[in-house]
Formats: C-alpha cells, sequence, structure tokens
C-alpha cells in the first residue's frame, strides 16, 4: 500500500490478518523521516494490526546524502518498536537500491524466515 499521506487512510483496511509489516523509506529524504516514523508507529499502535515482525528497507542508500543504518534507527526509534507489542516484535533495517535489486533479497528471505517461525508458533 502506498504512502501518500491520503492513502494512509486506508492502510487499516489490510491490518486483519497480517504478520509482518515491510516499510520503505527514502534514505535520502531525511525531512521526512519524523513523518515516515508516525505513520510506522501509527500503524503499530492499531489493535488490528498484530504484528511479529517489521522489516524496514531504507532505499536509496547510494544516493547523495543518504542517511547510515544508525541514522535511520535513531529517526525512527527503532529501538521503541519492540515496547509497543510488549517485546513481541522482530526488526530489522535494510538499506537497499532498488533499482540494482541491492538488499531486496535479503530483506525477503528474511521476511519470509519470520513467516515460516510465525506459523511454526501459530500450530
Amino acid at each position: 500500500v502506498g504512502g501518500q499521506d491520503h492513502l494512509r487512510e486506508l492502510w487499516r483496511y489490510h491490518y486483519v490478518g497480517a504478520v509482518g509489516v515491510i516499510f520503505i523509506v527514502d534514505s535520502c529524504d531525511t525531512d521526512s523521516f519524523a513523518a515516515a516514523r508516525d505513520a510506522l508507529f501509527g500503524a503499530l499502535r492499531d489493535p488490528a494490526l498484530r504484528v511479529n515482525f517489521v522489516a524496514v528497507l531504507a532505499n536509496k542508500r547510494d544516493g547523495d546524502g543518504a542517511a547510515t543504518q544508525a541514522d535511520i534507527a535513531a529517526a525512527l526509534h527503532f529501538d521503541e518498536i519492540n515496547d509497543l507489542r510488549g517485546g513481541s516484535v522482530r526488526a530489522r533495517i535494510f538499506l537497499t537500491i532498488a533499482t540494482q535489486n541491492e538488499g531486496l533479497s535479503d530483506a525477503m528471505f528474511w521476511a519470509a524466515d519470520q513467516l515460516k517461525n510465525t506459523a511454526g508458533t501459530a500450530a
């Protein structure tokens, strides 16, 4: 689901049954990190969204002025994600360059592993 303001209103219709979130940020658009954090935490605070994992894809890491992984983690208050769900959420940041398919496979394999772990605990 897209991240533009008018599309965020539609996110809640996709929460039921979701076990994970893949959230994409533009590593070069540091001015939007606060809005991205607010959007992510707003979604994670919604009781209808019961996720076990969050993968943040920090895209355009090759761009001029791209933030580091540590800067992105700090700006998104990444260490607080687990606190929202009582320590039950696995979260990871992946540095990506989508146009070169860099980092995407790692992120998707990690997400797939999280889905397998979720399925194993649900049985």
